[in-house]
C-alpha cells in the first residue's frame, strides 16, 4: 500500500491529510500556521504521521498548498527584499526584469536586480560564458539589502550548469 500526504498552509489553520492508493481519506489533522509558516508544515506532517501510525516510507506523492504567499503579494504585506539575477545577457536585455509587475508589488519588495553574461539557447548551446566580474559586482551592491536571491537563466531547464555553478559559489565561472 502507497500513501500520499497533502498539506494545506492557510491564515490560521495548517490542515494534512494521508490518502491511499484509491485517495481515500486514511487521517487528518488540523495544526496552527506558524509565523514562520515551515514551523507549522513540519508541525502538521509530524502530527499526522503520528496519529495515523501511517509508516513515512510508505507516502510516494505530497502534496502542498497555500494562499499565504499569495495574500501576501495581493496585500503588499508581509514581502521579504528578494533580489534578483537573470543570467541572459547579451540575449535578453531588452525585456527587463520586473516589466510586467505593477509598480505598488515592485515597490513593496524593492527589487534589486541584473542581467549577467550567460545563458542558453533552446537547445542547450551556449550564448555566453558567465562572467565573475559581473556576478561579485551585484552581490557586493545587494549585500545586507535583501534576505535571498532568486535566479534564473535563459532555457535554464533545457540546461542548468550556469545556474549549478552560481548556486555552488563555483569559482570557475
Amino acid at each position: 500500500m502507497a500513501y500520499r500526504l497533502g498539506v494545506d498552509v492557510g491564515g490560521t489553520n495548517t490542515d494534512a491529510a494521508i490518502l491511499d492508493d484509491d485517495l481515500n481519506v486514511v487521517y487528518t489533522v488540523k495544526s496552527h500556521t506558524t509565523e514562520d509558516v515551515q514551523g507549522g508544515i513540519f508541525n502538521a506532517i509530524t502530527k499526522v504521521l503520528d496519529e495515523s501510525k501511517v509508516d513515512k516510507s510508505k507516502i510516494k506523492y505530497a502534496m502542498l498548498g497555500t494562499t499565504k504567499s499569495t495574500n501576501a503579494i495581493v496585500e503588499r504585506k508581509g514581502l521579504d527584499k528578494v533580489a534578483y539575477l537573470r543570467i541572459a545577457k547579451p540575449a535578453s536585455v531588452g525585456v527587463p526584469p520586473y516589466m510586467e509587475w505593477p509598480k505598488g508589488l515592485k515597490d513593496a519588495i524593492d527589487l534589486k536586480s541584473a542581467i549577467i553574461s550567460g545563458g542558453y539557447e533552446y537547445d542547450g548551446r551556449k550564448i555566453a560564458d558567465l562572467n565573475r566580474q559581473e556576478v561579485d559586482g551585484f552581490c557586493n551592491e545587494i549585500k545586507g539589502k535583501c534576505k535571498s536571491i532568486a535566479i534564473a537563466g535563459t532555457f535554464s531547464p533545457v540546461n542548468n550548469d550556469q545556474k549549478k555553478k552560481l548556486l555552488n559559489g563555483s569559482k570557475k565561472i
